[in-house]
Protein backbone atom coordinates (compact mmCIF):
# COMPACT_ATOMS: atom_id res chain seq x y z
CA UNK A 1 0.00 0.00 0.00
CA UNK A 2 1.43 3.30 -1.02
CA UNK A 3 2.11 5.95 1.00
CA UNK A 4 -1.09 8.26 -1.07
CA UNK A 5 -3.32 5.39 -0.32
CA UNK A 6 -2.41 5.22 3.47
CA UNK A 7 -2.75 8.61 3.74
CA UNK A 8 -6.30 8.30 1.77
CA UNK A 9 -7.19 5.83 4.32
CA UNK A 10 -6.45 8.05 7.67
CA UNK A 11 -8.80 10.25 6.17
CA UNK A 12 -11.79 8.11 5.73
CA UNK A 13 -11.23 6.66 9.34
CA UNK A 14 -10.89 9.61 10.89
CA UNK A 15 -13.41 11.94 9.19
CA UNK A 16 -16.15 11.37 11.25
CA UNK A 17 -18.94 13.72 10.14
CA UNK A 18 -20.75 15.92 12.17
CA UNK A 19 -24.15 16.82 12.68
CA UNK A 20 -26.01 18.72 10.08
CA UNK A 21 -28.48 20.08 12.61
CA UNK A 22 -28.88 20.58 16.45
CA UNK A 23 -31.84 20.77 19.24
CA UNK A 24 -33.50 23.79 19.61
CA UNK A 25 -34.99 23.97 23.14
CA UNK A 26 -37.60 26.10 23.58
CA UNK A 27 -39.10 25.47 27.42
CA UNK A 28 -38.94 22.84 30.02
CA UNK A 29 -40.85 21.79 32.93
CA UNK A 30 -40.16 19.48 35.14
CA UNK A 31 -40.86 18.57 39.00
CA UNK A 32 -41.01 15.49 41.28
CA UNK A 33 -44.21 16.16 43.80
CA UNK A 34 -45.17 14.19 47.25
CA UNK A 35 -48.69 14.66 48.79
CA UNK A 36 -50.02 13.16 52.12
CA UNK A 37 -53.72 12.98 52.48
CA UNK A 38 -55.46 12.24 55.88
CA UNK A 39 -58.18 12.47 58.44
CA UNK A 40 -55.71 14.69 60.70
CA UNK A 41 -54.07 16.89 57.92
CA UNK A 42 -52.54 16.99 54.61
CA UNK A 43 -49.26 17.88 53.79
CA UNK A 44 -47.09 17.81 50.66
CA UNK A 45 -43.29 18.47 49.03
CA UNK A 46 -42.18 18.96 45.71
CA UNK A 47 -38.88 19.89 43.75
CA UNK A 48 -38.77 21.78 40.78
CA UNK A 49 -36.16 22.05 37.93
CA UNK A 50 -34.08 24.85 36.96
CA UNK A 51 -34.27 25.64 33.31
CA UNK A 52 -32.43 23.18 31.43
CA UNK A 53 -30.34 22.18 34.29
CA UNK A 54 -29.24 18.74 34.65
CA UNK A 55 -32.11 17.81 37.45
CA UNK A 56 -31.12 15.19 39.85
CA UNK A 57 -33.93 14.45 42.60
CA UNK A 58 -35.18 11.94 44.89
CA UNK A 59 -37.45 13.10 47.18
CA UNK A 60 -39.53 11.16 49.79
CA UNK A 61 -41.17 11.56 53.21
CA UNK A 62 -42.55 9.61 55.63
CA UNK A 63 -45.40 11.92 56.40
CA UNK A 64 -47.04 11.91 59.87
CA UNK A 65 -50.56 14.13 61.12
CA UNK A 66 -51.93 12.68 64.87
CA UNK A 67 -52.44 8.92 64.43
CA UNK A 68 -51.94 8.62 60.56
CA UNK A 69 -49.15 8.31 58.87
CA UNK A 70 -47.75 6.99 55.41
CA UNK A 71 -44.83 7.18 52.85
CA UNK A 72 -44.45 7.86 49.39
CA UNK A 73 -41.11 8.48 46.67
CA UNK A 74 -40.18 10.37 43.53
CA UNK A 75 -37.03 9.98 41.33
CA UNK A 76 -36.00 11.87 38.11
CA UNK A 77 -32.71 12.57 36.41
CA UNK A 78 -33.15 14.87 33.40
CA UNK A 79 -30.40 16.07 31.20
CA UNK A 80 -30.18 17.78 27.46
CA UNK A 81 -27.56 18.29 25.39
CA UNK A 82 -27.40 19.64 21.59
CA UNK A 83 -27.70 16.24 20.66
CA UNK A 84 -29.77 14.12 23.00
CA UNK A 85 -32.57 14.10 25.59
CA UNK A 86 -32.35 11.50 28.31
CA UNK A 87 -34.65 11.35 31.51
CA UNK A 88 -35.84 8.59 33.80
CA UNK A 89 -37.94 8.37 36.96
CA UNK A 90 -40.28 6.21 39.24
CA UNK A 91 -42.95 6.77 41.92
CA UNK A 92 -44.08 4.76 44.90
CA UNK A 93 -46.89 5.59 47.60
CA UNK A 94 -48.49 4.49 50.40
CA UNK A 95 -51.49 3.84 52.64
CA UNK A 96 -51.79 3.93 56.47
CA UNK A 97 -51.44 2.56 59.47
CA UNK A 98 -53.67 3.31 60.66
CA UNK A 99 -55.66 1.36 57.70
CA UNK A 100 -57.69 3.83 55.71
CA UNK A 101 -56.73 6.55 57.83
CA UNK A 102 -54.48 8.23 54.91
CA UNK A 103 -52.71 7.93 51.60
CA UNK A 104 -49.10 9.52 50.26
CA UNK A 105 -48.52 9.32 46.51
CA UNK A 106 -45.67 10.27 44.12
CA UNK A 107 -45.61 12.06 41.24
CA UNK A 108 -42.92 12.71 38.33
CA UNK A 109 -42.90 15.64 35.84
CA UNK A 110 -40.96 15.35 32.78
CA UNK A 111 -42.10 17.85 29.89
CA UNK A 112 -39.57 19.52 27.18
CA UNK A 113 -40.86 21.37 23.67
CA UNK A 114 -38.15 21.79 20.70
CA UNK A 115 -37.18 22.32 17.51
CA UNK A 116 -35.29 20.98 14.77
CA UNK A 117 -33.86 22.57 11.55
CA UNK A 118 -33.07 20.12 9.23
CA UNK A 119 -33.96 16.19 8.47
CA UNK A 120 -31.56 14.09 10.80
CA UNK A 121 -31.06 10.66 11.88
CA UNK A 122 -32.25 10.08 15.05
CA UNK A 123 -32.30 6.61 17.77
CA UNK A 124 -35.48 6.69 20.12
CA UNK A 125 -35.46 4.58 23.43
CA UNK A 126 -38.86 5.15 25.39
CA UNK A 127 -40.63 3.24 27.91
CA UNK A 128 -43.20 3.53 30.78
CA UNK A 129 -44.49 1.25 33.68
CA UNK A 130 -46.59 0.36 36.56
CA UNK A 131 -47.38 3.80 37.41
CA UNK A 132 -51.03 4.10 38.97
CA UNK A 133 -52.14 6.70 36.62
CA UNK A 134 -49.55 7.79 33.91
CA UNK A 135 -49.22 9.57 30.41
CA UNK A 136 -46.87 9.72 27.44
CA UNK A 137 -46.58 11.74 24.91
CA UNK A 138 -44.37 12.70 22.18
CA UNK A 139 -45.77 14.37 18.95
CA UNK A 140 -44.05 16.83 16.35
CA UNK A 141 -43.71 16.12 12.34
CA UNK A 142 -42.23 12.61 12.83
CA UNK A 143 -44.11 11.49 16.19
CA UNK A 144 -47.49 10.58 17.19
CA UNK A 145 -47.17 9.16 20.37
CA UNK A 146 -50.43 9.91 23.48
CA UNK A 147 -50.83 6.99 25.22
CA UNK A 148 -51.89 5.98 28.96
CA UNK A 149 -49.66 3.79 30.75
CA UNK A 150 -51.23 3.76 34.08
CA UNK A 151 -52.58 0.43 36.02
CA UNK A 152 -56.10 2.34 36.13
CA UNK A 153 -56.29 2.51 32.17
CA UNK A 154 -53.88 1.79 29.91
CA UNK A 155 -51.21 -0.61 29.35
CA UNK A 156 -47.01 -0.43 29.55
CA UNK A 157 -45.40 1.29 26.81
CA UNK A 158 -42.01 0.33 25.38
CA UNK A 159 -40.62 2.02 22.05
CA UNK A 160 -37.01 1.26 20.26
CA UNK A 161 -36.67 2.71 16.92
CA UNK A 162 -34.05 4.49 14.82
CA UNK A 163 -34.93 6.68 11.68
CA UNK A 164 -35.04 10.31 10.09
CA UNK A 165 -36.83 13.02 11.85
CA UNK A 166 -37.94 15.56 10.23
CA UNK A 167 -37.68 19.41 10.76
CA UNK A 168 -40.59 21.07 13.09
CA UNK A 169 -41.68 21.52 16.50
CA UNK A 170 -41.84 18.41 19.00
CA UNK A 171 -43.35 18.12 22.27
CA UNK A 172 -42.74 15.60 25.06
CA UNK A 173 -44.72 14.96 28.26
CA UNK A 174 -44.30 12.06 30.95
CA UNK A 175 -46.11 11.91 33.95
CA UNK A 176 -46.45 8.78 36.39
CA UNK A 177 -47.68 8.87 40.01
CA UNK A 178 -48.00 6.10 42.44
CA UNK A 179 -50.69 6.33 45.75
CA UNK A 180 -51.38 3.66 48.18
CA UNK A 181 -53.56 2.04 45.64
CA UNK A 182 -50.46 0.66 43.92
CA UNK A 183 -48.46 -0.12 47.35
CA UNK A 184 -45.36 -2.24 46.76
CA UNK A 185 -45.37 -0.99 42.76
CA UNK A 186 -42.91 1.51 41.43
CA UNK A 187 -43.89 3.15 38.54
CA UNK A 188 -41.40 4.18 36.12
CA UNK A 189 -40.03 5.36 32.60
CA UNK A 190 -37.11 5.61 30.57
CA UNK A 191 -36.34 8.20 27.96
CA UNK A 192 -33.39 8.39 25.74
CA UNK A 193 -33.76 10.26 22.41
CA UNK A 194 -30.14 11.04 20.37
CA UNK A 195 -29.61 12.72 16.73
CA UNK A 196 -26.96 11.26 14.82
CA UNK A 197 -25.14 11.31 12.25
CA UNK A 198 -26.07 10.01 8.86
CA UNK A 199 -24.15 7.32 6.75
CA UNK A 200 -20.26 8.53 6.25
CA UNK A 201 -20.72 9.00 2.40
CA UNK A 202 -17.75 11.27 2.23
CA UNK A 203 -15.28 8.90 3.83
CA UNK A 204 -16.73 5.92 1.60
CA UNK A 205 -16.01 7.78 -1.69
CA UNK A 206 -12.57 8.67 -0.73
CA UNK A 207 -11.62 5.05 -0.28
CA UNK A 208 -13.57 4.21 -3.32
CA UNK A 209 -10.91 7.04 -5.04
CA UNK A 210 -8.10 5.17 -2.97
CA UNK A 211 -9.35 1.86 -4.68
CA UNK A 212 -9.15 3.43 -8.07
CA UNK A 213 -5.77 5.59 -7.71
CA UNK A 214 -3.91 2.22 -6.67
CA UNK A 215 -5.30 -0.22 -9.70
CA UNK A 216 -4.73 2.05 -11.72
CA UNK A 217 -1.22 2.83 -10.80
CA UNK A 218 -0.52 -0.88 -10.86
CA UNK A 219 -1.29 -0.81 -14.35
CA UNK A 220 0.82 1.35 -15.98
CA UNK A 221 3.59 -0.11 -14.55
CA UNK A 222 2.57 -3.60 -15.99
Amino acid sequence: MTKIFQALVIVAVCGVPALATEINFQRSYRYNYLEFDSQDGNQSAREDATNFDRFDSDLSRDFQAGESEAASRATQTSEFSVTSILANGSTTGSYGPPVGSSNASGQSHFEVDFSIAEAVGYSLDLSASNSELGHVRLVGPSFSIDQQVGLAGGEPLSISETGIVQPGDYSVLINVSSSGAVDGIVGQYDLKFELVPEPMFSSILILAMGMVWVRTSRRLRT
